[in-house]
């Protein structure tokens, strides 16, 4: 049988197939059964016209956030969002800014994230 890699050590090999696969590459801070923390630089490509960061990076964010969270709990095959709900709580962060997220799963049924919050470097919350 083989050995069951650490949290933290498993969720960066879920992110590393995701990033196979897509164009979203946040870095993994710290991750345990159940919770994962994570940043990412915003660049160009993640704003709108406006120039700061795009309501759809924001919930591809909740969305890769949330399938990590899963991950977090040993599953490599995370499923697929049924339903997601963003609230915008200020305008986002522009290019060079940082972000970083938190997703949590509720334990009692990890197949559903149940939490997820993010902030700008400046401890502002953008979303929950």
């Amino acid at each position: 049988m083989a050995q069951k890699l650490p949290p933290l050590r498993f969720v960066r090999s879920v992110l590393k197939s995701f990033m196979a696969e897509s164009g979203l590459e946040p870095r993994i801070t710290n991750a345990v059964a159940g919770k994962v923390d994570f940043e990412l630089d915003i660049t160009k490509d993640h704003t709108n016209r406006l120039k700061i960061i795009h309501g759809g990076t924001i919930a591809s964010m909740v969305d890769l956030g949330g399938s990590l969270a899963v991950a977090s709990m040993g599953l490599f095959a995370t499923g697929v969002s049924t339903d997601l709900n963003v609230t915008y709580l200020s305008s986002g962060g522009k290019v060079g800014d940082k972000i970083t997220g938190t997703a949590v799963c509720d334990k009692s049924e990890p197949s559903r994230p149940s939490d997820f919050q993010s902030r700008r470097a400046a401890h502002q919350y953008l979303f929950t």
